[in-house]
C-alpha cells in the first residue's frame, strides 16, 4: 500500500490536469524515491471504479511537434531545392550564348 499522502497529492494533481511527467518531476524534486512513485501510480490506475468522472488511466502524455524541427526540415529541403536548381541552371542547361556559338 502506498503513502496516503503521497496518493493524494497525485490524485489532486490528475484533477488539474497535470501530466504524469510533470508529476513524477515534481515528487522527485521534493525527494520521492522513483519505486514509491511508480507504486502509487500503480495502484492509482488499479484502484479505480469505473464510475470515476476522472480518467486516471490515462496518465502518458503524448510528445508535443516542436515547430523548431517543422522550420528546420523546410530551410533544410529549400536548401535542397535552390542548390539542385542552381546546378541544373548553370551546368546542365546551356546558356543562349552557348547556343550561339555551336550555330556558327
Amino acid at each position: 500500500m502506498s503513502d496516503p499522502q503521497l496518493l493524494q497529492y497525485i490524485k489532486s494533481e490528475i484533477d488539474q490536469n497535470t501530466s504524469r511527467d510533470i508529476i513524477e518531476i515534481k515528487l522527485r524534486n521534493i525527494g520521492w524515491p522513483d519505486n514509491m512513485i511508480q507504486d502509487a501510480f500503480y495502484e492509482l490506475q488499479t484502484n479505480i471504479s469505473p464510475q470515476s468522472t476522472t480518467s486516471y488511466n490515462n496518465f502518458q502524455t503524448t510528445p508535443k511537434k516542436s515547430p523548431v524541427i517543422l522550420v528546420a526540415m523546410s530551410l533544410i529541403l529549400l536548401i535542397l531545392f535552390g542548390s539542385g536548381a542552381a546546378y541544373a541552371y548553370f551546368f546542365i542547361y546551356n546558356s543562349p550564348e552557348n547556343h550561339i556559338k555551336k550555330m556558327i
